[in-house]
């Protein structure tokens, strides 16, 4: 806790080092960049059971909403550490929408860094399908759902509406063509599968894709 205090404290000296041309603060920058990265990964460990935890996450949201130069020397180690975490079987769905929010605030604001990491499309498409749709990965449960394609729960639309906010956010931030490749990569085993929840997942985002790209104005030419 006594780490994250200090990080806290020393966030707002941070606007001051990115805007400086002394090599000296660059440094600076670096070193506090690599101990909050530290905090970071500290704090998506676990759950924030303390007021100065949840504040912290409070500050790291924060500085991806409205900060969006904080991350431009830092994107892929953040992105990681938070991509590595969605990609856990035990993350609560609270601490994942949070960190689905958080990447793609960070994607709003560094689209350069985000197109150049060659992890961050696909690894942000397949959480959005994978969890933010609430794909079921039981058997045994899509076997009873591929009965009725209508058995979506209230709580499974709003994850749906989430999903599909958080790729529009994506496709106006980066563009539905550049993410193009990432996309058709990631439907593709949800378009092959059986179960229909799987083929409505795919269906439902290769929509929201298409309604982004560029139209053509002369399909015969």
């Amino acid at each position: 806790v006594e780490d994250i205090e200090l990080a806290l404290t020393a966030l707002p000296a941070f606007s001051a080092l990115l805007s400086s041309s002394d090599p000296k603060a660059f440094q600076s920058y670096c070193k506090l960049t690599h101990q909050l990265l530290q905090v970071f990964t500290r704090l998506l460990a676990s759950p924030a059971t303390t007021g100065t935890e949840e504040r912290a996450l409070e500050v790291f949201m924060d500085l991806a909403s409205d900060n969006s130069t904080f991350f431009r020397r830092s994107f892929t180690s953040f992105s990681e550490v938070a991509l590595d975490t969605l990609a856990s079987d035990t993350i609560e769905d609270d601490r994942a929408e949070w960190l689905i929010e958080f990447l793609t605030s960070m994607a709003e604001g560094n689209k350069r860094q985000a197109l150049a990491d060659n992890r961050f499309a696909r690894a942000i498409i397949d959480t959005l399908l994978h969890w933010g749709l609430k794909v079921e990965e039981d058997e045994g449960a899509l076997s009873k759902e591929a009965t009725d394609p209508f058995a979506l729960e209230d709580d499974d639309v709003e994850q749906v509406k989430f999903a599909l906010e958080a790729l529009q956010r994506l496709f106006t931030a980066l563009t539905a063509q550049a993410l193009l490749p990432a996309m058709s990569n990631a439907v593709q085993p949800f378009l092959a599968n059986n179960a229909w929840r799987h083929k409505f997942v795919a269906l439902l985002a290769l929509a929201q894709l298409c309604e982004n790209l560029p139209k053509m104005e002369n399909p015969e030419e």
